[in-house]
């Protein structure tokens, strides 16, 4: 029995190090949440996100999260909102910002 738990956790581990490998993020909420949650393109569902997310304009604002936090979509890596609430691009696309004065 102790060989057989033992098997099934390397298991475990080995797919979740191929999974994390992919730049795939395991939310563990997941799990027991029926019907799982849908998030539209370019974008993945958190069990915690703390504070609003970046867009463009304000990608360069210093920004402190605290708790409580609660589950949503987020932009996925490499993306950021274009406008608050807006749709996720690639940063990359976000209009140059010049500094006024």
């Amino acid at each position: 029995m102790k060989t057989r738990i033992a098997f099934l956790l390397l298991v475990v581990v080995v797919v979740l190090s191929e999974v994390q490998g992919q730049g795939l993020v395991i939310e563990p909420c997941l799990a027991w949440m029926k019907p799982q949650p849908t998030c539209p393109v370019n974008e993945r569902y958190t069990c915690c996100k703390t504070c609003f997310e970046l867009t463009c304009s304000t990608r360069n604002i210093a920004v402190k999260c605290a708790p409580p936090c609660y589950g949503g979509c987020i932009c996925r890596d490499g993306y950021i909102r274009a406008v608050t609430n807006g749709r996720c691009i690639p940063i990359k696309s976000c209009p140059l910002i010049f500094p006024i004065g």
